[in-house]
């Protein structure tokens, strides 16, 4: 950390360098640029559906939690070096570690930089976001089973029996329907008013019992209402993705995507430094007048 920290109070001299047009269009290429790759990589939405899991349960909304703490840590650290000369104050950037106002500040904002951004290229990342929700029925069912402690063999094995069996009580013959149609799930099932309610599902799995579809799937009977929790959830979660249009982004998407924030952040504060009066330079200027 302590090598950065030159680096950071460099960076930051040329955030308060003097105002020119050349440092304004600086900071608005910044947003601009940081703008553009958090809209186009959806970092809200991602945001928001690793938050959704729960932090409780889930250590990809943990990291989550994490990587936003650091991201208002190092706004509010970044605004309060920034606007120090609006404050009437005349720090000295470059020997940061001799002034009051820097030595802990500095070190503190380099520490929450690179924090911030490796935790938030985490959690946009395939390791740390949570797995896309099945787009499908047969596969959501298949996700849930498996966090509620199937296997993945059991689970597809137990799907495509429900398949078949839907096929069987529309008197539909194996012949007309040789694999089973799973598709066939979700024609039935988007025909109910409340699709990603327990009741819906056993109604159009033909299920009297939430412990009936866990013992299909590989479940135990007391995992039953974790497997429905897992599945309601992976039903809204497909809803929120379906109605945004939200997709995968992988390693490269999270990589362009964070420095955006990042990006973001820098031009905002950067412009706020640049529209902020500098009291300390009317300070030294008036006292030189009076001499």
């Amino acid at each position: 950390m302590s090598s950065q920290a030159p680096a950071t109070a460099t960076t930051v001299e040329e955030y308060t360098s003097a105002k020119s047009l050349v440092n304004l269009r600086k900071q608005l290429k910044y947003i601009v640029i940081g703008s553009v790759l958090t809209w186009y990589f959806q970092v809200p939405a991602h945001l928001t559906d690793a938050l959704s899991l729960g932090i409780r349960t889930n250590w990809e909304a943990r990291i989550a939690v994490i990587a936003l703490s650091l991201l208002a840590a190092t706004l509010l650290i970044f605004a309060h070096v920034i606007l120090l000369p609006a404050r009437g104050h005349a720090p000295d950037y470059l020997r940061w570690k001799e002034d009051v106002h820097l030595r802990s500040a500095i070190p503190a904002l380099t520490l929450c930089i690179i924090a911030g951004f490796l935790s938030l290229l985490l959690t946009l990342s395939p390791l740390g976001a949570p797995a896309p929700p099945g787009s499908s029925l047969s596969t959501r069912l298949t996700q849930a089973a498996t966090t509620a402690g199937s296997n993945l063999n059991s689970a597809s094995r137990g799907v495509q029996q429900l398949a078949s069996e839907a096929v069987k009580s529309l008197g539909l013959t194996s012949a007309s329907n040789p694999s089973g149609s799973p598709k066939l799930l979700d024609s039935l099932f988007s025909r109910s008013p409340s699709s990603a309610s327990s009741q819906s599902l056993l109604d159009t799995l033909h299920l009297d019992s939430l412990e009936s579809l866990a013992n299909r799937l590989g479940v135990s009977a007391g995992r039953a209402d974790e497997l429905s929790k897992a599945f309601a959830q992976l039903s809204s979660r497909a809803e929120d993705w379906a109605q945004g249009n939200v997709r995968a982004i992988g390693w490269t998407g999270a990589l362009l995507a964070s420095t955006g924030v990042y990006l973001l952040l820098f031009g905002g504060v950067g412009l706020l430094g640049f529209l902020a009066p500098d009291r300390a330079a009317l300070a030294a200027g008036s006292k030189k007048k009076q001499f």
